[in-house]
């Protein structure tokens, strides 16, 4: 009898099981439980998730989680956890209940499950119908990835000293003023077994530099890294000064450069013939605290143009809805005192029907027909005058309940409108503030440098990439060798006494017995990975865009799913640390992103054909831009913050209120799909889109005038905070950075070798 039991249980484990005409169930022998992130899902996905997922939610149902499952759609949940003979996707899946699922010539090729599969879906059911514990989707990457030119993207400091691109999973930072490669970065994380280690082990698919210039954010698969720049110090040196004194003329050994004293006394960069390339009179700081002190006055000024017609407007309405309300006031007394005539008319002429029907009334039965019928007569005479009134009392307390609600709103748009009226004054003042602080500062700046002492000690790199000068007993100024722009200035730790460019990119200089030497260029390190494949990362899938805030609070971060989802992660730049964002922002991945100037607003882009700009102080959804047929692939913001500019893969670019959303020109006749976008000057952009060529466009959608020297197109696109300089690179792999001011280009950084080829003089 025991051997009975037992072969018929042995035969309940391996034989099919049938539902009531439904299909066969086999269920798995296994004493292990059924993973589902591993062994369930890719079933759902193959055969289920086309149609019930959440872009594609048929029935109102989602199959992509146990929880959604649990949650169940128009008919109910999916599933009874610990119930498989209960669980609607069972009995649906197994036939033997309608509908039958997958449903017969459905257009996405779904098809039954077979018996093995049902079996496992209902072991996992029955286990409790739980998710994965710990579960992560690893991928399998190539031990090296294939080598690729082409430049998927670009970022420049603010600047515009250093410039960073990715190429395939590899990047490099130049620095532009001296036309050298400092560092290709890597990181340990992506070295696999037998491969070389690279920045990330998928495309480098974004890159952004902080606000000021420290700090690098790269994107990838699944994952943001923060590379710090770590600027070099002074340290002793045991080696001999080979100082020779202060000749009149410095010159490089290439003989390309040298340096004399001028006539009034500064330093004079002169070229190879004896020409005047610069006088090397403003350094670094004082320029950069000028640069900045412009930037800032130029935009104060910009913004406070916006906003000054903005006050007007505000003003006028604030006159219109004052007017308003008068008027309102006017029809309300007006339509007063015709209500007050009308009820007079109508009680007048309800006072004559009531006599008329009492007369009538009155009359015997005795009475004679010709009386009888005058009363009668009289009766139906003074209806009509009592229904007329009566109609007219009506439409004239109407009209007087129009004018009333007239009233009410135009007493709300009077309120509104002096809200909005103070809001803008208010604005207005702050702003007026922002531009006398900013023209104080640069008057400061100014005069300072009307105080600056010219200095007789100067050095030249044997290259002339880099020249050295003293504008003070302890402060030392860099220019680079080619323009004299001037690049850095340090701080000495004691007097200096002389200067000179050592071996392996350093600067030398002696004061009294001691020897100092620093590097010129600073060290690049990896400082923190957001995300990653080792945890459930919030970045799903690639990282299409990042964005750094202007003032340096947030670095935001664009993904998703392909076709499902579109994300914006905030994160604190100096922690890695994350702080909130907005999931599902988009319906498609998230390509494109750029905050406002004065941080408030985040802009973004997205394979959906949306932009959409969120308040991320507040988490808020603002508003939509709507009009590109193709995905939005880039976002950019006017100094004045008035206008943004997107670009699609439509082949346009489109202007945009910032304020009210609604479009104002777009761009057409380009050649292809626009990557880039950014802000120049006045009403003057610059967009990708064409072979051979970044065109400048105005804001009435017109070609300006073109940046030439692409021999392809450009995929990424980035300019300095001032509009100076503009970084491209595409699918040739060559780095090319333009003066705004130059068609051609300045310079060129060839791929894959990290060597610059050409630095116009």
């Amino acid at each position: 009898m025991i051997l009975y039991r037992f072969f018929f249980l042995t035969l309940l484990l391996v034989l099919p099981l049938r539902g009531a005409e439904g299909l066969a169930v086999v269920r798995p022998q296994r004493t292990n439980a059924v993973d589902f992130r591993r062994e369930v899902l890719p079933l759902l996905q193959a055969n289920c998730l086309p149609c019930h997922n959440k872009t594609t939610t048929k029935a109102d149902l989602l199959l992509e989680t146990p929880a959604d499952m649990l949650k169940g759609g128009e008919t109910g949940p999916a599933l009874v956890a610990g119930k498989a003979a209960e669980s609607l996707l069972m009995k649906l899946s197994t036939h033997t209940e309608k509908p039958r699922m997958p449903p017969r010539d459905n257009k996405v090729n779904a098809v039954d499950f077979t018996p093995e599969q049902l079996g496992l879906l209902a072991r996992w059911i029955d286990e409790g119908a739980r998710d994965s514990e710990g579960f992560v989707d690893t991928v399998r990457w190539l031990v090296d990835a294939p080598e690729l030119r082409a430049i998927y993207s670009v970022a420049l400091t603010p600047e515009g000293q250093y410039v960073a691109a990715g190429r395939g999973n590899r990047l490099f930072v130049y620095h532009r003023p001296t036309a050298q490669f400092v560092t290709e970065l890597k990181a340990a994380d992506t070295a696999i077994e037998g491969g070389s280690r690279t920045a990330h082990r998928d495309q480098v698919g974004a890159l952004a530099f902080r606000s000021d210039g420290l700090q690098l954010a790269s994107g990838g698969f699944r994952e943001v890294k923060l590379w710090r720049r770590v600027d070099t110090a002074f340290q002793r040196s045991t080696e001999a000064f080979g100082d020779l004194g202060t000749p009149a003329e410095v010159r490089s050994a290439d003989g390309s450069r040298s340096l004399r004293e001028g006539t009034n006394g500064w330093v004079e960069l002169l070229s190879a013939e004896g020409q005047r390339v610069a006088v090397l009179e403003t350094d670094a700081r004082t320029t950069n605290e000028i640069r900045t002190t412009e930037i800032e006055l130029s935009a104060a000024r910009s913004v406070l143009g916006v906003i000054q017609r903005r006050f007007e407007g505000a003003e006028k309405e604030q006159k219109n809805q004052t007017e308003r309300l008068g008027r309102a006031r006017e029809v309300l007394v007006k339509t007063g005192d015709v209500v007050g005539e009308k009820l007079k008319a109508r009680a007048k002429a309800g006072e004559e029907l009531i006599a008329a029907e009492a007369a009538l009334a009155q009359v015997k039965s005795e009475a004679k027909d010709e009386d009888r019928k005058a009363l009668t007569n009289r009766v139906e005479t003074a209806k009509k005058p009592a229904e007329e009134t009566k109609r007219e009392l009506e439409t004239a307390v109407r009209k007087q309940s129009v004018s009333e609600d007239e009233l009410r709103l135009a007493e709300l748009g009077v309120q509104q409108s002096r809200t909005e009226f103070g809001q803008w004054q208010e604005t207005r003042t702050g702003l007026s503030n922002r531009v006398g602080t900013a023209e104080q500062s640069r008057t400061h700046f100014l005069a300072r440098l009307a105080t600056n002492q010219p200095s007789s000690l100067r050095a030249i790199s044997a290259d002339a990439r880099w020249v050295a000068t003293l504008v003070a007993p302890d402060r030392i100024a860099l220019w680079a060798g080619s323009t004299g722009e001037p690049i850095e200035t340090w701080e000495a730790p004691s007097t200096v006494d002389a200067l000179e460019f050592g071996t392996n990119q350093t600067l030398r200089f002696r004061s009294g017995d001691t020897v100092y030497v620093r590097d010129l260029l600073p060290r690049w390190e990896l400082q923190a990975v957001l995300g990653g494949e080792t945890a459930r990362s919030p970045l799903v899938d690639r990282v299409g865009a990042l964005a750094y805030s202007p003032d340096g609070r947030w670095l935001a971060s664009g993904s998703g799913e392909p076709s499902r989802s579109g994300d914006v992660q905030l994160w604190d730049p100096a922690s890695g640390v994350l702080l909130g964002g907005f999931t599902n922002l988009h319906s498609d991945t998230v390509l494109s992103l750029a905050f406002s100037p004065d941080s408030r607003t985040l802009a973004s882009g997205g394979a959906d054909r949306f932009a959409r700009l969120v308040d991320p102080r507040s988490g808020r959804s603002l508003r939509a831009l709507e009009g590109h047929t193709g995905h939005v692939l880039a976002v950019a913001w006017k100094e004045d913050e008035s206008t943004i500019a997107t670009g699609g893969a439509d082949q346009t670019v489109k202007f945009w209120d910032s304020v009210t959303g609604e479009k104002r020109k777009q761009a057409g006749g380009l050649e292809r799909e626009v990557t880039g976008v950014v802000f120049l000057k006045g009403d003057l952009w610059v967009t990708t889109g064409n072979f051979k060529e970044l065109r400048v466009i105005n804001e009435n959608g017109e070609r300006v005038r073109g940046f030439t020297g692409l021999t392809d197109l450009a995929y990424a696109l980035a300019v300095s905070a001032d509009g100076r300089w503009v970084a491209a690179g595409g699918e040739e792999g060559v780095l090319r950075i333009w003066d705004r001011e130059v068609e051609a280009p300045k310079y060129s950084f060839e791929a894959p070798s990290p060597a610059i080829v050409t630095a116009t003089q």
